[in-house]
């Protein structure tokens, strides 16, 4: 399937020139992070990327099929929905947005008043925050319920990986909080213990796991040490 029309390059022999011929338009960048933690259909897209229309995400997922920076696949039953997920060239540069995505932190401050959020764009810098050392020897699985979305971060052994969707075992930590408590936890304008102390937080897990979880996510996000008043079951 061929673009819609030719883009505007920089006409440079630089290999940065050449990357941002590549992604320098509108939207690209952001179609990346969102695919970063797992495939997703072109409706899910259009969810999570507001402000952005049917006929311009279809341009950009075909010059980006077209780069090699996504393929189309289509999931097993009983889900059997045709999805978007980044090529192995797509996966390099989502290595390459995340420490950006990191530098862009110095120009938050307070959320404006039109501004969306979604659970996953927090999730996106766990594995940038998360302290590794701290990871080191241990193989734990950490899953979160923000609202309806779910998400968990795999730890084994010094390493951390971030994935969509339910934790494909038993989490040895589980948290769930609505969006709003969500983001003020993990932009430090609230804290977990009071989350959890007025039952905005629920958390679950052996206080030994919640405390692993504590040192190898912080800063990202901040757990209390055991579970306090407050605490409700995960069902």
């Amino acid at each position: 399937m061929g673009r819609p029309g030719p883009r505007r390059g920089y006409g440079q022999f630089c290999g940065l020139a050449r990357a941002l011929d590549v992604v320098g338009e509108r939207w690209t960048l952001l179609v990346v992070r969102e695919l970063l933690l797992g495939p997703k259909r072109f409706t899910d897209l259009l969810e999570t990327l507001p402000g952005l229309s049917t006929s311009l995400l279809s341009t950009r997922l075909r010059a980006m099929e077209e780069d090699g920076l996504i393929r189309r696949d289509r999931l097993p039953p009983p889900a059997a929905s045709n999805v978007y997920q980044l090529s192995e060239s797509g996966r390099e540069l989502g290595e390459v947005l995340k420490p950006l995505g990191l530098w862009g932190l110095r120009f938050l401050d307070e959320p404006r008043p039109d501004d969306v959020f979604h659970p996953s764009w927090l999730a996106f810098y766990f594995e940038l925050t998360g302290d590794l050392s701290k990871a080191r020897g241990v193989h734990d699985v950490y899953e979160f319920e923000v609202d309806s979305e779910r998400f968990h971060v795999v730890v084994d052994d010094g390493a951390l990986h971030v994935s969509q969707g339910a934790a494909p075992l038993r989490p040895a930590v589980r948290m769930r909080c609505d969006l709003a408590t969500f983001a003020a936890i993990g932009t430090g304008r609230l804290s977990a213990e009071d989350a959890v102390a007025d039952g905005r937080l629920t958390l679950e897990g052996d206080p030994r796991a919640i405390g692993r979880c504590q040192a190898i996510l912080a800063p990202t996000i901040a757990l209390p040490a055991t579970p306090s008043a407050g605490r409700r079951p995960v069902r």
